[in-house]
């Protein structure tokens, strides 16, 4: 009698395992290149075991973008405990975690970042987030000029990506910080 390899079942570790391997991927090669097939052999697993955790290359992209989200959350409310100041605590920590995010050597899964612009999916995912941190910190970081220097951050991410000179951003950072001052 011959005994079959066995590997442990360990669900959590196979869906890590999957969304790990397709930010890696996507962040190499660009998420059009990034696949079911070669998730799962890069993941080390059967493409029945991929389709256990995930209904589809996009609901799969969903969660990897999902918990990029949570990354920048936590990013976010660490800037934040570290900010004394309540005005504008949210928006400070916004604009300094997109400036380390864009002199991020790796790109930080940029492909996927990317992606959201035309992916309606995953511009839901963004706005359902983005509306409910404004609306929890509605009350320090609801003024205009906030909602400014915010819109500001994200056209200054989305100029670096597409070629803009990262000194530009360096030079409006202390402009920007500063109007999130009451």
């Amino acid at each position: 009698m011959t005994t079959a390899h066995h590997r442990e079942k360990n669900p959590e570790k196979v869906r890590h395992l999957l969304i790990e391997n397709a930010r890696k991927l996507a962040l190499e090669k660009g998420l059009a290149f990034v696949s079911v097939q070669q998730v799962s052999r890069a993941a080390g697993v059967t493409k029945g075991a991929f389709f256990h955790h995930f209904s589809s290359k996009q609901t799969l992209i969903d969660a990897v973008f999902a918990e990029m989200i949570a990354e920048l959350d936590k990013g976010i409310e660490a800037y934040m405990q570290d900010d004394p100041l309540a005005h504008g605590r949210f928006t400070r920590a916004y604009l300094r975690l997109v400036m380390d995010e864009t002199s991020s050597s790796e790109g930080s899964s940029s492909a996927i970042w990317i992606s959201a612009i035309t992916d309606e999916t995953l511009q839901s995912i963004w706005n359902t987030w983005l509306k409910e941190r404004i609306a929890r910190h509605h009350e320090t970081d609801g003024h205009e000029a906030l909602h400014a220097v915010r819109m500001a951050a994200d056209g200054i991410w989305f100029a670096l990506f597409t070629g803009g000179d990262p000194e530009d951003f360096t030079a409006l950072f202390p402009y920007l910080l500063k109007s999130t001052l009451p």
